[in-house]
């Protein structure tokens, strides 16, 4: 079963490369403000595909509908004049503002009509961008062997160019793959190979925001807890310095969830709230589920169970609105061991019922094996060259 730390990661990690560059919401309104003014429909067609392009990217942290809306707008302008990259880059942008909005399936269906319209007319950072997108659509629908695949074309592309963040969040990428397996040292030691790269490169703090907290979160399953606070909080003062409402989310929700493993659990409320606000301001159903259910599991230690619980609905309402059947099945195992701390062992076997159907539809064993295989395969042979010191990753 997929763990909900590990689908964070990655959803999180590929803010730049899949998702969003998100900034504070107030200072992405000014930008928002700043752009209307620029947008002249007197101007040249490609004047007005840049502003629109600038706006869909500033609308991402504000109103991911809207973000949808200027890109078909420079879609429609690019179309009128065949510029095959930008028309790939706005079906992109398209799918990103479902992703999102965690409608996975018509992210998937524009993310795979920019990579056509790119493959077309050989627009190589397009096709590797595609390739990443396709790959955390892929993933979020638990379908890891076709995520793994896209994830190596986007790296051997960006390999090729030589874009150190792109091929920092491919590494980053499978280190999470390999903390969904379990194998949280393997994980760790790719995000610390990634942190390591990003401290060279302090211009990218959103990439060092990143790679902070997927040290935070390995940290923590590996019972670091001293550790996984420090990298959460350090994550937070970067991300809180750039203004990136998603990643304070995150690290919020990270700062919460080791407070909750110290027994801290009435002060890990108030980071947990600070998450859920953000993410009901970004409409991010995902990660709001995941949220919920730390929040469920603080209020179930305290024996607050009345509220555990209509958290822990939530959660799964926002589960099964997120499509992820990785988070569906940690809602009803919360809902299980809520219902049994209540003494109600009725409805406690009725959420046991389901959690096993939908634990059994993820066959995770097998799906171990096979992506352990193949990933031990390419890092020791297509990867060399990304280890720090030119040494093969352990």
């Amino acid at each position: 079963m997929p763990d909900v730390a590990r689908l964070i990661i990655l959803r999180s990690t590929l803010c730049f490369l899949i998702l969003i560059l998100c900034a504070d919401v107030y200072a992405q309104k000014t930008r928002v403000d700043e752009l209307l003014t620029q947008l002249d429909k007197n101007d040249a067609d490609t004047n007005q595909i840049k502003v629109m392009r600038k706006l869909s990217a500033a609308y991402s942290a504000v109103d991911p509908v809207k973000k949808f809306y200027y890109a078909n707008q420079y879609l429609i302008l690019a179309e009128k004049h065949n510029i095959d990259s930008t028309i790939a880059n706005a079906y992109l942008d398209m799918g990103i503002s479902y992703g999102i909005r965690s409608n996975v399936d018509s992210a998937l269906y524009y993310f795979k009509l920019g990579y056509e319209r790119a493959k077309a007319s050989n627009y190589s950072l397009g096709i590797a961008r595609s390739h990443a997108n396709i790959g955390y659509a892929y993933d979020r629908s638990d379908r890891k062997k076709e995520a793994i695949q896209h994830y190596e074309n986007a790296l051997k592309i960006f390999k090729k160019y030589n874009i150190k963040k792109s091929i920092n969040q491919n590494i980053t990428n499978l280190g999470s793959l390999y903390y969904d397996l379990g194998e949280y040292k393997i994980a760790d030691g790719y995000f610390r190979q990634v942190l390591a790269s990003v401290r060279e490169t302090p211009a990218d703090e959103i990439g060092l925001g990143n790679a902070l907290f997927s040290l935070g979160n390995s940290n923590l399953k590996l019972g670091n807890q001293t550790k996984a606070l420090g990298y959460f909080k350090e994550s937070l003062a970067v991300r809180e310095k750039i203004g990136d409402l998603n990643g304070i989310a995150l690290s919020n929700w990270g700062i919460g969830r080791v407070l909750i493993e110290k027994e801290q659990y009435q002060q890990s409320l108030i980071p947990l709230n600070i998450a859920l606000k953000n993410n009901r301001i970004l409409k991010n159903l995902y990660h709001e589920s995941a949220v919920l259910m730390s929040i469920s599991r603080a209020h179930l230690a305290l024996k607050k169970y009345e509220k555990a619980e209509e958290e822990a609905d939530l959660a799964l309402q926002r589960a099964n609105e997120s499509s992820s059947r990785g988070l569906v099945s940690q809602a009803l195992e919360l809902l299980v061991d809520i219902n049994k701390e209540q003494k109600d062992f009725a409805e406690a076997l009725r959420f046991q019922s389901n959690y096993i159907a939908v634990k059994d539809s993820l066959n995770s064993h097998e799906m171990k094996k096979d992506v352990l295989v193949k990933d031990i395969n390419r890092v020791n042979s297509d990867n060399k060259d990304l280890q720090l010191d030119n040494e093969t990753i352990a």
